[in-house]
C-alpha cells in the first residue's frame, strides 16, 4: 500500500466526520458544489499524479481536495472504493446498494 493510500486512509474518514457535522441541507451544498467543481476528479490526479505521489509544489493542496472528493463520494449510495480501501458515510446504504447490485 501506498503512502498516498495510508494518508487518505486517515484523512478521507476525517473529511467524512467533518461532513456529518453540517446540517443536512449544508452538507448536500457542500457536497455539491465540491462535485461540481470537479466533475471530472480524475483529471487533477492525471495533471499532478506525481506530485500527489512524490511530493512537489501543488501536492499538498491536491491531496487536501483529493480527500474532498473522495469524502463527497462516501456520501453516495454504494459509498466509493480506492486502491481496495471503501469509504462511505452510511455504510447502510452500502449494503442495500450491494443487496441491489446483487440481484441484477
Amino acid at each position: 500500500m501506498s503512502l498516498l493510500s495510508l494518508t487518505l486512509a486517515v484523512a478521507v474518514p476525517l473529511e467524512i466526520d467533518r461532513l456529518r457535522t453540517a446540517d443536512p441541507d449544508s452538507r448536500a451544498l457542500q457536497i455539491d458544489t465540491i462535485l461540481s467543481r470537479n466533475k471530472y476528479p480524475t483529471s487533477m490526479v492525471a495533471a499532478r499524479g506525481d506530485d500527489l505521489m512524490y511530493g512537489g509544489p501543488a501536492a499538498g493542496a491536491d491531496f487536501a481536495e483529493l480527500a474532498r472528493v473522495l469524502a463527497c463520494l462516501a456520501w453516495a449510495p454504494g459509498g466509493v472504493t480506492v486502491d481496495n480501501i471503501h469509504y462511505c458515510a452510511r455504510h447502510d446504504l452500502c449494503e442495500k446498494a450491494a443487496a441491489e447490485m446483487g440481484a441484477a
